[in-house]
């Protein structure tokens, strides 16, 4: 089954994500772009309103940044499962790799690390998403997820075809990693997608009033996991 991966930016879009059936909850800024860093008092706030009923996962921003003022975990952490970093920019960095390990080194080891491609990675400079992929298995995630940068220019099917993304998730799944697709991913993108079978799909804008930056909208979220799981249900009928 394809899982509901729901960004929110406060506690409020928490309790709202988790009635409508989200499946895992990642915390973020939306205003702060694609991966934006919510302040860490949202993170405590989110997680004592989710109480643990589904995992959580946060986002640390750019690694070209980060690694400046590296993100530090809060002293208490254990209410997160997943952790991850962009890769804008980084694309004319020697050795990233050695930037986003020593960005980690303070995170515990039970956070597991998310392997992050850009589809618009030509734009925005960010390493191919073969690179991002084969580093991301030899550092240890268990996770590869494709997302877009630049929120004002498209989604991901318009920057990689559904081929194309086929391969990059054989890749990823070769190599023992799960996939997520994100990505301003609408429904109809969605159900183009499904075919893929990823882990996750992530929504943020799809389920969101004026658009990423607005509201979460619970019944939006809701409307969407009964679309999932209406379809994994036929498709599991027609394969018996």
């Amino acid at each position: 089954m394809t899982h509901l991966l729901v960004s929110v930016r406060s506690a409020a879009e928490a309790s709202a994500a988790l009635a409508g059936g989200a499946d895992l909850i990642d915390m973020k800024e939306p205003s702060r772009g694609s991966l934006g860093a919510a302040p860490t008092e949202v993170w405590r706030e989110v997680a004592d309103t989710v109480a643990g009923r589904v995992p959580l996962s946060v986002a640390l921003g750019e690694l070209i940044e980060a690694s400046e003022t590296p993100p530090l975990p809060p002293a208490d952490c254990s209410f997160l499962q997943f952790a991850k970093l962009g890769l804008r920019g980084c694309q004319a960095l020697r050795r990233w790799q050695d930037a986003w390990l020593k960005t980690f080194e303070p995170w515990p080891a039970h956070v597991q690390r998310v392997a992050v491609s850009y589809a618009d990675w030509r734009k925005i400079q960010a390493p191919p998403p073969e690179e991002v992929i084969d580093v991301g298995a030899e550092l240890g995630c268990r996770v590869w997820l494709i997302d877009t940068c630049d929120k004002t220019a498209g989604g991901l099917l318009d920057y990689a075809s559904p081929g194309q993304l086929r391969a990059w998730m054989d890749r990823a799944r070769n190599r023992g990693l799960q996939v997520a697709l994100a990505g301003s991913l609408t429904l109809a993108a969605i159900d183009k997608l499904r075919p893929l079978c990823p882990n996750w799909f992530a929504v943020r804008g799809a389920v969101c009033r004026e658009g990423r930056e607005g509201t979460l909208d619970a019944a939006a979220v809701r409307g969407l996991k009964l679309v999932l799981h209406r379809k994994d249900q036929r498709e599991s009928v027609l394969q018996k």
